[in-house]
């Protein structure tokens, strides 16, 4: 048997660092002892059990050996645990002291008094294991509840605490000041890998989706259009298009692309690529160009020209509206530099491109080739259809 040897106020205590019985010394004592003692439940004095109460050891020269017992139980799932005493209200923590008179006194005074805490059995049911458990709790205590607490089935199942319910009633928090039966609940997650962010509908609200947990029975909505406003959506495709009530992992290989409404007051002929393409209204992917070039040349002799605001390489950001009007061209071709009358305008050429059912003339000149040889040109009329 171990002992803390203490001085308390010129008294010699004896204090077993375990549950002490007995200690096998004798000492000659020619003082006294005067002291008070008070514990709400038994005790021991000198291994004579005590019932509760206040106690008082006058002249006493023998050493005391007081031991107070713990844990005490009232029923089942109430209990008062020993914390220490007071000597003289200094505390000692230990269950047994022996206390022996002190030499320079003739009586020495001191009083004891025994230091309870009141615990009450708290209940853990629990499905999963969690970081609280069953046991004994100080009464007024909040244990606390881990509300971030994962349990992992596997590395794409998992639950997380969803309520908890004490003696029936849902609580926010764990306050011990009776016996407590504590319910955990539940709710099961699941992981949605997404191969990429997608706009799609949680529980009927619109949002952004990402590869995340997500609650079992979450409903999931992935229409193939969202749309935004009327010259704005969302165009999906990929594996899944739909909706669907989470109940187990899934991998969503789905792609979104974002559109806007062009509008073509008529249509136009333009690139994409090295293609040709008949742009109409319709809808077009963001941040797609479009090339309306000035020409567009169908072979060597017939091209398309473009007349409008729209012309050059245009950049798809936001809806609007293409007001462009194409027209088709021929080409000439003269076998002489000769002057002809275009649209009110004359010039010299030998090629010349014009517009699809116009005409171009070709008034009476004679062109010389040389000092001594020319061209005699009547005045036909040339028209091209």
């Amino acid at each position: 048997m171990k002992y803390l040897i203490l001085m308390l106020f010129g008294v010699i205590v004896l204090a077993s660092i375990f549950p002490m019985y007995s200690l096998g010394l004798t000492t000659q004592v020619t003082h006294k002892l005067d002291v008070k003692i008070y514990s709400p439940f038994d005790f021991y004095l000198n291994k004579t059990l005590y019932s509760p109460g206040t106690y008082y050891i006058s002249n006493s020269t023998k050493p005391l050996n007081v031991t107070f017992v713990s844990p005490v139980y009232m029923n089942s799932g109430t209990r008062f645990i020993y914390l220490g005493m007071k000597i003289n209200g200094t505390l000692v923590r230990n269950e047994s002291v022996i206390i022996y008179p002190n030499l320079n006194y003739t009586v020495t005074k001191l009083t004891i008094q025994s230091i309870y805490v009141k615990q009450y059995f708290v209940s853990i049911n629990s499905e999963y294991p969690i970081p609280i458990h069953s046991g004994w709790y100080n009464s007024s205590y909040t244990i606390p509840i881990p509300r971030d607490y994962y349990y992992y089935i596997d590395l794409y199942d998992r639950v997380v605490i969803s309520s908890i319910h004490v003696n029936g009633t849902a609580v926010q928090s764990i306050f011990v000041n009776s016996p407590l039966n504590v319910s955990v609940q539940f709710t099961s997650q699941f992981y949605l890998n997404f191969s990429s962010g997608i706009m799609g509908y949680l529980n009927g609200s619109l949002m952004k989706l990402y590869s995340n947990w997500y609650n079992n029975y979450t409903n999931i909505t992935i229409p193939r259009y969202i749309y935004l406003s009327t010259g704005v959506r969302y165009y999906t495709y990929g594996n899944f298009i739909g909706s669907t009530i989470v109940r187990s992992p899934m991998n969503l290989s789905d792609i979104q692309i974002e559109q806007v409404y062009l509008t073509f007051i008529r249509p136009v002929l333009g690139y994409n690529g090295s293609s040709i393409i008949n742009y109409t209204s319709g809808w077009y992917n963001r941040s797609m160009e479009i090339d309306i070039p000035l020409y567009i040349y169908i072979n060597n002799t017939t091209r398309i020209i473009t007349e409008g605001d729209s012309i050059g390489y245009l950049y798809v950001a936001d809806p609007f509206t293409i007001n462009d009007t194409q027209h088709i061209q021929r080409l000439i071709n003269l076998p002489y530099n000769v002057e002809v009358e275009y649209q009110d305008t004359f010039f010299s050429t030998r090629s010349i491109w014009i517009f699809n059912g116009t005409t171009v003339f070709v008034p009476h000149q004679i062109i010389y080739l040389t000092n001594v040889t020319r061209v005699y040109l009547p005045p036909p009329v040339v028209e091209l259809l």
